[in-house]
């Protein structure tokens, strides 16, 4: 049914549960993996700031995105899933609707934090978006509260 499966994780326990669920889908049907870490610098830096100090800005997180990245993709080998990886740096829901159309997903399986009221209003919900405008099925897993 399913022969690629985009898996944004950000760590939090939705993702974690999400890539969870991808694996067992990959496995079931034969699919690859293909998990997406999103850096978005506008949620560090605020405005633009210089190339230099957004270089440094993205330093931390984006080896933090790398690290769960690897991670992932080890979990995946581990299970004798065909995988790959990849830590993109951008606005998140735009960054994964590209890595799906670009690896022409059957499938995205992503977390959400489950926000509402103003925190939903000021941070926005990249699941939402990304359920929207899918080029392809999407599977939210939220968290276990």
């Amino acid at each position: 049914m399913f022969d690629i499966i985009v898996v944004p994780i950000d760590g939090s326990e939705a993702s974690v549960r999400a890539l969870e669920i991808a694996f067992h889908l990959a496995k079931m049907d034969g699919a690859s993996v293909r998990v997406c870490s999103i850096v978005d610098p506008t949620f560090i830096g605020g405005s633009a700031p210089t190339a230099e100090a957004t270089e440094a800005m993205l330093a931390e997180p984006t080896g933090d995105a790398n690290h769960l990245v690897a991670d992932a993709v080890d979990a995946g080998e581990r299970e004798g899933i065909a995988i790959r990886g990849e830590t993109l740096v951008g606005v998140p829901f735009d960054r994964i609707l590209e890595a799906a159309k670009r690896h022409a997903a059957d499938l995205i399986v992503m977390g959400t934090h489950g926000r509402s009221g103003l925190s939903r209003v000021f941070a926005g919900s990249v699941a939402e978006s990304v359920l929207r405008k899918a080029p392809c099925p999407v599977l939210i897993v939220r968290d276990a509260e």
